[in-house]
């Protein structure tokens, strides 16, 4: 395996756990309303049984106002 081949597997392996993020971002988070700050961000997934692992990522995000989900995945995954 080149260099190359390795280098295009990782990244359509990011972009496929990218996709699962904010897949998993929009299903916990779903009825939200942005702008958001933490805590109700924490509220809304409570609201939607969000699972124990995502509440932690949650509760490690900066308290300040949060504009989408794409910021929010910032924040988390990166």
């Amino acid at each position: 395996m080149t260099i190359e081949s390795t280098s295009v597997k990782n990244t359509e392996k990011d972009a496929l756990q990218d996709k699962s993020n904010i897949e998993k971002i929009e299903k916990y988070l779903k009825g939200n309303i942005f702008p958001s700050e933490k805590k109700h961000l924490i509220e809304c997934a409570n609201k939607n049984t969000a699972p124990k692992y995502f509440l932690d990522d949650l509760n490690k995000l900066k308290d300040k106002k949060y504009e989408n989900n794409s910021e929010i995945m910032k924040d988390i995954y990166n």
